[in-house]
């Protein structure tokens, strides 16, 4: 008797038929569709054999992988010159001594970003910080190179000026490197892979450098670890890509060591490296530039002590001058962006508030959570980490115990090498502590609450210098020391300990030092988050129709990263836009962005009820959207924006948002305002607001409207100590020139076309100052006072 079961013909005595033998390789026939198939599957002995293959691939790879590492940590052999290898010896020597500890390092990022492997195309570290704007700036690099446009101008953010981004943390390499994965997965999955590349190939060049200095692949191999994998880096994977790309730094101290030990060719290869690893840390952020700038003036003036020697600075000398050459289209317009005063100066205080605490370097700090793996060292960390005031993202800069024991062996029995790693630690340590001494999250003591000051102070006062914000960053080159200085104590303890050059012994240290190394810092499960634009933002990517976006609310604090995000997805101009220093915004003091109030400068108009809404039509708005989750929403001040600026219904609505048409413009409108140039608005006795202005002073005038419009400008000046002359110009054309004996009234006639106009008041005679004893010890250069600026049709 015969049946069908699960598609195929078996006897119904299965136990002497091919179906019912085990391993049996007949599976009878499939039934489908009206045909009849005949399925074999392979003969039992076909199967054992493909197993014992790949048990033996499986075996041979172990046994390799087993041997590179043994050679890897046996070899200790740094040696420049020997005899050439065949090409067989040659791709060995690669293979054990490069791509292992590639992989190696490889295999530690999966572990400290845990569980990133697992939504790679999906989330990217971060807690809802700057993550999202260095995704955007991946994002714009490839927008960029697809339209012939500038990578250091965006039209699509600021609209409708646009935006340089020569002090934005642009990361223009990293988002070279990961153009292929971006084209191919998109904007995600091209920030992960800039994780992996920058932990790998910061290890990697660490690697090198402290095999280099200390003699040993053995010590390099951890110095890799114990720079690319400390707190700092694992601190900054919570946005900061852009400081997380210091893979450069390792790779030019090589550069630059070489250059001063070799000579003849070798010596000009080595400085032409360095310059262009120099660029490249240009290309990642101007800070690793400062700090590679400091770390080669200390290094030649070292070079000149100990050496008796103008050869270090020489060799400095030339690496800077070719680094000049290659990085002036960056450096011209960089340093022309910051002398233009278009950059937002941060607060006076923030270098101070940005300082690291003296405690930083040796006292733990939790990234995120407080890990399993540290919570034998909680109880007593934790308090000392409280009394730490800087932010928990800049003062993770932990430098480990074990890093910092095995500096102090090198110290004790290390050679005279250890001297300049250690003051040059010293060093970039007292610059990370800012302009005052920090401890214990104090920075005044004693009943007299003095401060220390400190170097950073004379620093920050260096045009240009102070690009370099946060000085706790530098904490990173103090890494960058400490590796060298844990390599060579590594090798000092293997020197006084010679059982510990035993292989085995060292196949067990390894990994217990590898994990302890790891365990100080390891912060697992990193903290993810998943980039999700509102629905609208998919649909309006779909829509031919063009303009400009506002999302609302709208404020310097409302910025947020994740604006630029959206911008990747619906890839439309947006109105302000959140970068790594803020501009200059020319709309941003028009309504309804300034802050409503009464009139308390020198400017008498108050800004007429149209304003509004040509400011919105300037900039091409065509969509306003609403940001129901945005935790600076309010509902009342929405209200009134609405009321005043939208259309009555929205055009789309759901949980997340709400999208509005903006009004149309109504009639021509003007506003003014004082630009740049101006002293402190000061009031006098009989209620005006005034201003002084030294030797040259600015008004900012907006015409809106579809036609040119003849306008008046009036206000009356002062001229301090004395007659002086007075030049007038609009846009750089010169409406003439006045000298003012006394007070004076000016009423002027202009035609402004629509848009922003400058209109420049300067001294042509020199400012005078106040005695030290009069006018309250003003010392302060004095040419003009204006007051009652006004603009009249």
């Amino acid at each position: 008797m015969q049946n069908f079961a699960a598609g195929k013909w078996c006897d119904e005595d299965e136990s002497s038929s091919p179906c019912g033998r085990s391993g049996g390789w007949w599976q009878g026939l499939e039934i489908g569709a009206g045909v009849v198939r005949v399925v074999a599957a392979r003969p039992p002995g076909v199967k054992r054999r493909r197993a014992r293959r790949r048990a033996t691939a499986v075996s041979r790879l172990g046994t390799w992988f087993g041997g590179a590492l043994r050679e890897l940590w046996a070899d200790d052999s740094i040696g420049e010159s020997g005899p050439r290898l065949d090409h067989r010896a040659r791709a060995r020597s690669v293979l054990v001594h490069h791509l292992l500890p590639l992989g190696l390092y490889g295999l530690v990022t999966v572990v400290v970003t845990y569980p990133l492997i697992h939504r790679l195309t999906t989330h990217v570290p971060g807690d809802g910080g700057d993550a999202l704007m260095n995704l955007w700036g991946y994002w714009w690099v490839r927008e960029a190179l697809a339209t012939g446009q500038h990578p250091f101008f965006t039209p699509l953010l600021y609209a409708p000026h646009g935006a340089p981004l020569y002090l934005h943390t642009l990361n223009l390499f990293n988002g070279l490197a990961t153009l292929p994965v971006q084209l191919a997965f998109g904007p995600i999955a091209a920030y992960n892979a800039v994780v992996f590349l920058s932990f790998g190939l910061a290890a990697y060049f660490a690697y090198l450098l402290v095999a280099r200095v200390s003699g040993s692949r053995w010590a390099g191999f951890f110095g890799g670890i114990v720079y690319a994998f400390g707190s700092y880096h694992l601190a900054h994977l919570l946005g900061h890509a852009n400081l997380l790309a210091s893979e450069w730094l390792p790779a030019y101290v090589l550069c630059l060591l070489g250059a001063n030990e070799a000579s003849g060719r070798r010596r000009t290869r080595y400085v032409i490296a360095a310059a262009g690893t120099l660029f490249l840390i240009a290309l990642c952020d101007w800070q690793y530039v400062l700090f590679a700038g400091f770390f080669t003036a200390f290094h030649a003036l070292y070079g000149v002590v100990a050496r008796r020697s103008v050869a270090p600075v020489l060799t400095a000398a030339a690496i800077v001058s070719l680094w000049c050459v290659l990085a002036a289209p960056l450096l011209v317009p960089t340093i022309a962006l910051i002398r233009s005063g278009d950059v937002t100066p941060p607060p006076a205080d923030f270098a101070r508030r940005y300082s690291a605490d003296l405690l930083s370097f040796v006292v733990p700090s939790p990234i995120v959570a407080p890990n399993p793996l540290q919570a034998w060292r909680t109880p007593w960390t934790a308090p000392l980490d409280r009394r730490v005031a800087v932010p928990i993202v800049e003062k993770a800069i932990f430098l480990g115990w074990v890093p910092l024991a095995l500096a102090a062996v090198a110290l004790r029995y290390g050679e005279r090498r250890t001297r300049f790693w250690v003051l040059a630690a010293l060093a970039c340590a007292v610059l990370a502590l800012g302009p005052y001494l920090h401890l214990g999250g104090e920075w005044r003591f004693g009943p007299g609450r003095w401060a220390v000051p400190l170097p950073y102070g004379l620093l920050q006062r260096l045009p240009g210098l102070n690009i370099a914000r946060v000085p706790a960053r530098w904490g990173l080159l103090v890494t960058l020391c400490l590796a060298p200085l844990a390599g060579l104590g590594i090798v000092a303890l293997a020197r006084r300990f010679p059982g510990l050059n035993r292989l085995r012994i060292r196949l067990v240290l390894a990994p217990l030092l590898l994990i302890t190394l790891v365990g100080e810092h390891l912060a697992v499960p990193y903290p993810l988050e998943r980039p999700d634009a509102p629905p609208f933002y998919r649909a309006l990517d779909r829509s031919p129709e063009p303009g400009a976006v506002l999302e609302w609310p709208f404020c310097d604090a409302c910025s947020e990263s994740r604006s630029d995000y959206y911008q990747t997805v619906h890839r439309r101009p947006l109105v302000g836009g959140y970068i790594a220093r803020p501009l200059a915004y020319p709309l941003r003091s028009l309504p309804p962005f300034r802050a409503p109030g009464p009139v308390t400068d020198i400017v008498l108009d108050e800004p007429a009820p149209g304003v509004g809404a040509w400011t919105l039509a300037h900039a091409d708005v065509r969509w306003i959207v609403v940001l129901l989750d945005h935790p600076r929403l309010e509902p009342r001040e929405l209200a009134g924006f609405l009321q005043r600026y939208a259309e009555p219904e929205p055009l789309w609505r759901d949980e997340r948002t709400l999208v509005y048409r903006p009004l149309p413009p109504g009639d021509a409108a003007h506003f003014i305002e004082p630009g740049r140039g101006w002293y402190d608005v000061e009031g006098t006795p009989d209620g005006r607001r005034t201003r002084w202005f030294r030797s040259a002073a600015s008004l900012t005038a907006w015409h809106f409207g579809r036609e040119p419009q003849a306008y008046a400008l009036r206000f009356e000046s002062w001229s301090f100590g004395g007659p002086r002359r007075l030049e007038i110009s609009v846009d750089g054309r010169s409406l003439g020139q006045w000298r003012v004996e006394d007070t004076q009234r000016f009423d002027l006639p202009l035609t402004l076309t629509p848009g922003r106009h400058q209109i420049e008041l300067r001294a042509l005679d020199p400012p005078g100052s106040p005695a030290p004893g009069n006018a309250g010890g003003d010392e302060r250069p004095l040419a003009f006072n204006i007051w009652n600026v006004e603009l009249r049709r």
